[in-house]
């Protein structure tokens, strides 16, 4: 199955290390969820939960 975050793009560009996800390409549900506990934990909560 492929990753939810597959299509993930980052602002700034591929060359800046610091770079947040860009929350708009993901699935509504990682939306809501980093708005609700913020993106580190939202990350955590996937890298957890994610079926490989």
């Amino acid at each position: 199955m492929a990753s939810v975050f597959t299509n993930i793009k980052t602002k700034g560009g591929d060359d800046e290390m610091d770079s947040k996800v860009d929350v708009t390409v993901l699935h509504r549900f990682y939306r809501e969820l980093d708005e609700l506990v913020g993106e580190e934990a939202m990350l955590t909560i996937y890298q957890q939960y994610k079926v490989d």
